[in-house]
């Protein structure tokens, strides 16, 4: 269960979701050329994305500082009432009066200097992780892509000359056994040299499927056979 849910979190899915085990190996057909996995990983990798809204919310947030620069209007109503008394005299009516005031403040002095200046120093430091994060993003897959075709070109020649050769000469040896023609040592050394040789082969093959797994985390696509030289990116 713990294996299970670190896969699942190394793979970006619920702890508890099912793993599905795929028997067969995956193609070893050509691999895309190394420009088209970096523009899908440039396209596809949800860190860089992350890396990209936060430019854009360091830019709304130098917008909204230079907004800052004027301050709200202010409008104030006054009502005033005011009745004189003098003495020896009728009484004389009240007086009033209805005021209003407006309030618009200029940005002479004030002019947020310190909101923009944080916001500019904001946008600066996003915009320099998102070229530092490209350039890991673009090292990681030229890695992988580098290390999975080198593998992959040592299992065809495995496939084409160094297996076929080994199987040969065991089924020689063999013959030659049966017609008492070599000494079962003979025989023995040709079969121990093909084990060797299949050991080679597994240990090779099982390090191109972990450099290819590699290439898919770093092209963020985790579908099987999905890095085929034909797809669309």
């Amino acid at each position: 269960l713990a294996l299970t849910a670190s896969l699942n979190t190394l793979l970006g899915r619920p702890a508890t979701a099912p793993l599905t085990v795929v028997d067969t190996l995956p193609d070893r057909d050509a691999l895309p050329s190394l420009e088209k996995l970096q523009t899908q990983a440039q396209q596809r990798r949800p860190d860089l994305q992350s890396a990209l809204l936060g430019v854009d919310r360091a830019g709304a947030e130098k917008a909204l500082a230079h907004a800052l620069r004027w301050q709200d209007w202010s409008v104030a109503l006054e009502l005033s009432q005011d009745k004189q008394v003098i003495f020896g005299a009728p009484p004389q009516d009240s007086s009033r009066a209805i005021g209003v005031s407006v309030s618009i403040p200029l940005p002479l002095f004030n002019k947020s200097q310190g909101l923009i200046a944080e916001a500019n120093a904001n946008r600066d430091q996003a915009s320099a992780r998102v070229d530092a994060l490209r350039l890991t993003i673009l090292g990681e897959v030229a890695g992988a892509h580098a290390e999975a075709s080198r593998l992959q070109a040592l299992l065809a020649q495995f496939g084409e000359s160094t297996r076929p050769v080994s199987e040969r000469s065991v089924r020689l040896a063999r013959q030659g056994y049966q017609q008492g023609l070599i000494p079962i040592f003979d025989v023995v050394q040709a079969q121990r040299q093909q084990a060797e040789l299949n050991k080679a082969y597994l240990g090779t093959l099982d390090q191109f499927l972990q450099a290819l797994v590699r290439l898919h985390t770093a092209v963020a696509d985790y579908t099987p056979n999905s890095l085929d030289a034909n797809s669309q990116p």
